[in-house]
């Protein structure tokens, strides 16, 4: 049988699919996606205490314990340097998400990160995931040599560092740890990232509210083993079509 959709004056039934879903893509541990089409609303220009987790797995990442100061601002269209699409703002001082410690997950890990320091300067020391203990660290980052680096217990780093949106998938293995940035087949840097478990996730800064994040982030996810190649690969490309990273 075809599918058809049914239009009236005011809508279309059912709903068209979005062109990126990442729900779909992998099988996540947990699953932070800013838009729309996550399931969850948020309201446009005031801060959040809660990102739902929507990998099924309701391991959510809050603040509700540090009150409206430290709430990442939602943005219902971060204008056109994503292609116009929701995500969170984090104003480089203290605003982050914190998920409550989980059974550790024990290398090989992947992390997808989409997302820009979009008010980064060079030179800047900018946090967009961490683990959230420095003695389980899943960290995303940049530092003031102007690099990327990956940090599960020692750090590796390569790529130019500026304010542009991008997709990061980092793959916690150890000795052979890899950092692809915007091509799902080459990494930017492959190298001992160190052995870390991963115990919580924290958002918009690395452990303890280092290194904050002056920028956005659409969409975080974690996995409780590497993202697979065609995994890559359908975040890359979905991320191009839609955010309109490089």
């Amino acid at each position: 049988m075809t599918a058809i959709s049914i239009v009236d004056s005011h809508n279309v039934y059912p709903p068209p699919a979005p062109s990126f879903d990442p729900v779909n893509i992998a099988a996540h541990h947990s699953l932070f996606w800013a838009d729309p089409s996550s399931g969850h609303s948020y309201a446009n220009g005031t801060g959040e205490d809660v990102w739902h987790d929507i990998s099924g797995n309701n391991r959510h990442a809050t603040n509700t314990a540090f009150g409206a100061q430290y709430e990442p601002i939602f943005r219902s269209n971060v204008g056109a340097a994503n292609n116009n699409k929701a995500a969170f703002e984090f104003d480089g001082v203290d605003d982050f998400f914190i998920q409550a410690a989980f059974t550790a997950l024990t290398q090989p890990t992947g992390l997808v990160v989409i997302g820009a320091a979009s008010d980064r300067v060079s030179g800047e020391n900018q946090g967009f995931v961490g683990g959230s203990t420095g003695t389980n660290r899943h960290d995303l980052y940049t530092f003031n040599d102007d690099k990327y680096y990956m940090h599960g217990g020692n750090f590796i780093g390569a790529g130019v560092a500026n304010a542009a949106w991008h997709c990061w998938i980092l793959e916690f293995n150890g000795a052979t740890s890899k950092l692809f940035m915007d091509d799902p087949t080459t990494p930017i840097v492959t190298g001992d990232a160190g052995a870390h478990t991963c115990t919580a996730l924290i958002i918009g800064c690395i452990n303890s509210i280092s290194l904050p994040l002056d920028g956005h982030i659409a969409l975080v996810g974690l996995k409780a083993s590497a993202f697979t190649s065609d995994e890559r690969t359908s975040y890359m490309n979905g991320s191009t079509t839609y955010y309109g990273t490089p």
